[in-house]
């Protein structure tokens, strides 16, 4: 018997429009439909194009081009548009400029930043005049 890996049954499972966002995160967001979001440290880009999928204009940043390549893949399987840009996110200031109206990030990639304050400066270089993080 031959075992499926865990991320090709989550990858299906959002390629058959199941969300990969929590409960608290779905509630936090509300409605984002029709604003321009950036995505730090997309990765693969699932929740990428679940925000597209909830109505944003959404660009995800990375600095794994074997992610971006798979968020790609993903993008043009399910026919949700999003811009994926290969970068730190030190980088998005120049990289993905803005200004938008939310940036997006999960907990699960705070524990990969050397410098907090630097990471916020960058959030609030790109956040349009009332933005939200």
């Amino acid at each position: 018997m031959h075992a499926t890996p865990l991320a090709i049954i989550c990858l299906t499972g959002f390629v058959q429009a199941r969300t990969p966002l929590h409960a608290i995160e779905a509630t936090e967001l509300g409605d984002i439909s029709g604003k321009r979001v950036l995505h730090l440290q997309c990765h693969i880009g699932r929740d990428t194009l679940c925000l597209v999928r909830r109505g944003a204009t959404v660009t995800g940043l990375d600095f794994s081009s074997a992610a971006l390549n798979v968020a790609q893949r993903l993008s043009d399987e399910t026919g949700l548009k999003a811009d994926f840009v290969k970068g730190t996110v030190d980088q998005a200031p120049d990289l993905t400029p803005g200004p938008f109206d939310l940036v997006f990030t999960t907990w699960g990639t705070i524990c990969w930043l050397p410098d907090v304050k630097k990471w916020a400066k960058v959030i609030a270089s790109v956040l349009a005049p009332g933005g939200e993080l």
